[in-house]
């Protein structure tokens, strides 16, 4: 089953009235999508939106550092005088949001472990789909306690070493020094530790698009956003 299409290319010859009956929709809906100055400006090559979802769309996605998508993540997207709550998928992506205008401002609101609204971005619709891609410049991991076993706790303790294989009471290994890059730390939240490493730049991908239609905006993420 063959989709309708998205946009059209101005080939040589054609003019937007041409295009319109083509398509069968209406010259000055043509015009408004694609805020055009008047409609016998077009030229060979363009792309021409045909509908307004499309010509207005923004699409949000948010990396860790390591650019991996996170997943779970609720997000508030702030446009057009509206407030969309939605969270990310398993690629770490939004909904796509369709604005009134191309001169349309979206936010991008990160909500923390404690409910706390943080700002992390922002983007300007334009004109064609746009990949606006935020990345977190830390990684976080939660360490929660398992449940309590009380079956486990009412039997009798085992020793921890062999009697057959003595112990000399050392540590295997080096201890950690103080400038090792990985930095670990108590949470915020209740029984969490924070990890933070810092990472080589050169493992850092930069943003690429291969979509003659789109545009690819990537932003590091701010951070003191969220506290």
């Amino acid at each position: 089953m063959s989709t309708a299409p998205i946009t059209h290319t101005v080939k040589r010859g054609e003019d937007l009235s041409a295009i319109a009956r083509h398509y069968q929709k209406p010259v000055q809906e043509l015009v408004e999508i694609n805020h055009l100055t008047s409609p016998n400006q077009i030229e060979v090559g363009q792309i021409i939106y045909l509908d307004k979802s499309h010509a207005h769309a923004v699409q949000v996605s948010l990396l860790d550092v390591l650019r991996y998508p996170i997943e779970g993540l609720k997000v508030k997207l702030l446009f057009d005088d509206m407030a969309k709550e939605v969270m990310t998928d398993a690629r770490g992506l939004l909904p796509v949001v369709s604005t009134q205008s191309i001169a349309s401002k979206i936010e991008v609101l990160v909500q923390n472990a404690r409910g706390e609204w943080g700002k992390v971005g922002e983007t300007i619709s334009g004109l064609g789909k746009q990949w606006f891609t935020l990345v977190s410049p830390a990684l976080k991991f939660n360490l929660n306690m398992l449940p309590h076993d009380t079956k486990a706790a009412q039997s009798p303790m085992k020793p921890a070493n062999d009697k057959s294989k003595p112990h000399e009471g050392k540590a295997d290994g080096a201890p950690i020094k103080k400038d090792h890059p990985a930095k670990l730390k108590k949470g915020t939240d209740h029984n969490t530790v924070v990890l933070e490493v810092e990472i080589p730049q050169d493992l850092v991908i930069p943003p690429s698009s291969t979509d003659l239609r789109s545009r690819t905006v990537m932003q590091p993420w701010p951070d003191a956003a969220l506290g």
